[in-house]
């Protein structure tokens, strides 16, 4: 008041600013006007600012400051306040030590903003005193407001960064750019992988680079290396001649890890899906990410579901089809006890599973026919009635699940239906096997 006088409704809201402003200047301003203290109040240990002073440090601890409004009306409110804690510059990023590429999204209200907006960037992306490429990259990216009208480029420089932004401004078009209007959010769905797109150097990229990424995998190995010596972190980094991926137990377990640190990685970045699937051993990664199992428990299905399968190995193999399911149960019927209907994966795309021979004769009617067959790579008839003689061993020792509610949708490729979490027990991935 002694600055500014009275201003009833809005007094007490300009004291919490003067004293924040005090707060981050560590400064006490004096209180104007004041000369002499009413005789008929006790100051002891009182003392009113009658200067500039500095705020004295508080033995490490942050300021602290009280704000009072008592209202006429009869509200009291009092406010604490304390300092900002204070942050560390860390040192700008050198823009020549990493080239991997960033997306740089622009957007604004109009496409007029949007062409002045996208002129200034170019400006400040060739200035002499431009910020690290990375940095300017984020901050447009978590920082800013999206807007519909909207234009991004991937780039590893601020050089190329500009280029790119100069051909969207002269419409020409561009492989690493894309200038547009946004449409009505749509809906996204993660659908998580089984056995099969594993390849060497996947995710090593990653590892090297995204911390985030990397902790999420390191984590899953160590939950892995409690139950056996497969690490995927360190097959994920083998070279080719040290590689297993290919044997089937260890793929399993490098694909799941894979997939945990893509989610956990998307996660930081705001991305989450609206509904979730699993294609077979997919299944664990995706129940997790839903929700419906905790990291231990999805790492625990996918261990022993993975060692159990192993123990088939040699035994037969699979083939896809791309005949309808009542077309597959009759060639089931006609080979019983040695093929298996494993999957339906559309109305013309199933996979059987079972022995070679019987495989190798069904794969060779399907040829004379002119019927699309894939005899597919791998020693190991996943999904076949040959895995019935684990069903009490796996059943015992997945007998510790504590399958939970889902937080997200999740979408069972056993059922084809919509499942709840909780009924996702030792029967469920056995039916799962």
């Amino acid at each position: 008041k002694s600055n500014i006088g009275h201003l009833e409704s809005g007094a007490g809201i300009a004291g919490l600013i003067k004293t924040a402003l005090a707060l981050h200047h560590r400064q006490i301003p004096r209180n104007l006007h004041f000369e002499t203290p009413a005789p008929k109040i006790d100051f002891t240990g009182l003392r009113v600012p009658q200067s500039l002073e500095p705020w004295p440090e508080n033995a490490g601890a942050p300021r602290l400051a009280g704000v009072n409004s008592f209202g006429f009306g009869g509200s009291n409110a009092h406010a604490v306040l304390a300092e900002a804690p204070r942050v560390t510059e860390s040192s700008p990023a050198t823009p020549d030590v990493d080239h991997r590429a960033s997306l740089l999204p622009l957007s604004a209200r109009s496409e007029g903003a949007l062409t002045a907006l996208a002129v200034s960037f170019v400006d400040l992306l060739r200035g002499p005193s431009a910020v690290p490429f990375r940095d300017l990259c984020y901050t447009a990216g978590a920082r800013r407001t999206h807007h519909a009208h909207r234009m991004a480029v991937i780039a590893d420089s601020a050089a190329a960064a500009a280029d790119a932004l100069e051909a969207c401004l002269r419409h020409e078009r561009q492989e690493r750019a894309v200038l547009g209007r946004a449409s009505a959010r749509t809906s996204m769905v993660f659908v998580f992988t089984g056995m099969g797109p594993q390849w060497l150097g996947m995710g090593r990229e990653l590892l090297a680079h995204d911390l985030v990424f990397r902790e999420a995998v390191e984590q899953c190995d160590r939950l892995f290396r409690a139950h056996s010596d497969i690490s995927p972190l360190a097959e994920l980094t083998a070279v080719e001649h040290c590689s297993r991926l290919d044997e089937d137990r260890t793929a399993q377990i490098a694909l799941f890890s894979i997939q945990v640190g893509l989610v956990t990685l998307w996660r930081s970045w705001g991305i989450e899906p609206d509904a979730i699937a699993g294609h077979s051993a997919g299944e664990m990664a995706a129940a997790w990410a839903a929700g419906a199992l905790s990291l231990e428990d999805a790492v625990c299905v996918t261990f022993h579901r993975s060692r159990l399968q192993h123990r088939l190995h040699g035994r037969g193999r699979m083939l896809a089809a791309g005949i309808a399911p009542e077309e597959a149960e009759e060639l089931v019927r006609a080979h019983d006890g040695v093929v298996w209907l494993a999957a339906v994966n559309g109305p013309r795309s199933i996979t059987l599973s079972g022995d070679v021979t019987a495989l190798t004769d069904i794969a060779e009617a399907l040829g004379r026919s002119g019927t699309f067959f894939r005899l597919l790579n791998g020693q190991v008839p996943y999904h076949s009635g040959l895995l019935d003689d684990s069903r009490d061993e796996f059943l015992d020792v997945l007998s510790g699940l504590r399958p939970r509610a889902t937080r997200r949708p999740l979408w069972s490729t056993v059922s084809g239906g919509l499942v709840q979490g909780t009924e996702l027990s030792a029967a469920y991935w056995y039916r799962n096997l």
